[in-house]
């Protein structure tokens, strides 16, 4: 809103004062605004884990390599698997191998969150999606006491989307459940088949959201968290991801009990 004063005319000087007002709508420049900042601060971010993933891959895969090489040793050699002193070997390299290789899928799946969107729609498995956002997050519940349980659909039809975008929704999502539970709770990841939509469901055991701030959730710069958890952006950006995806996002809350949060997107249609 602009005022400007008017001056008042010589000829009327009993007129009072007077002003000139613009009043200009800007939400559609804020949300612009709003979404440049996200893209700026995730493609710093994927810059960044690209890096470190690319520094930790390689000497992982140095460790596995080496693993396996003692592993095909006590295969090839009898005496060593007969030898006393390296009873415990075996299991222990397999176990080496085992974790070697879930960290190099956490690993993949860091790339796959710094790869930049490219802005084009293709067929997308959202449980493949939701398996690469758990990998990331799932240290968060450990260190809280949450448990994150997985119901996805089997042989889900795929869905018509941009997959970074995707990444982001759900991670957003995920993030803000694990940051609704205090203590120890649960942190539910459903996806099913409705008609012609697919469904995510989100759901947590967490303190759950007022009434009166459901309807504003969706507000850029709007947060329920505590300072220096969030800026108040993720659900506004995911709200706008999943409009463009021309699909639906609900939320269901009650004080006390947690929150649902629901994902419809489109399935591709069969050729």
């Amino acid at each position: 809103m602009i005022a400007t004063p008017i001056a008042t005319p010589s000829e009327d000087p009993d007129g009072g004062n007077r002003a000139l007002v613009f009043i200009r709508d800007v939400t559609e420049r804020r949300s612009r605004e709003l979404q440049l900042l996200q893209a700026e601060k995730m493609s710093s971010i994927g810059v960044l884990a690209a890096g470190v993933a690319h520094e930790i891959n390689n000497p992982m895969t140095s460790v596995a390599g080496y693993a396996e090489a003692l592993q095909r040793r006590f295969r090839e050699d009898p005496s060593l698997a007969g030898d006393q002193r390296l009873l415990d070997f075996p299991n222990y390299l397999e176990i080496i191998v085992r974790e070697v290789y879930r960290c190099k899928g956490i690993i993949d799946s860091l790339q796959s969150f710094s790869r930049k969107s490219d802005g084009v729609f293709g067929r997308v498995d959202l449980n493949v999606i939701m398996g690469e956002v758990l990998e990331l997050v799932r240290h968060q519940g450990r260190d809280k006491n949450i448990t994150l349980r997985e119901n996805l659909s089997v042989s889900l039809p795929l869905v018509q989307g941009d997959a970074s975008a995707l990444r982001q929704v759900f991670l957003n999502l995920i993030l803000n459940a694990l940051q609704a539970i205090d203590e120890a709770g649960t942190v539910i990841i459903e996806t099913a088949v409705d008609g012609s939509w697919i469904v995510a469901r989100v759901i947590d055991s967490g303190a759950g959201i007022a009434p009166e701030m459901l309807d504003q959730i969706w507000t850029p710069f709007f947060t329920t968290k505590t300072v220096g958890q969030g800026q108040g952006l993720g659900l506004a950006v995911t709200y706008d991801i999943v409009e463009k995806h021309q699909g639906t996002i609900t939320v269901r809350s009650k004080v006390g009990e947690g929150t649902e949060f629901v994902v419809k997107l489109p399935k591709c249609q069969d050729k």
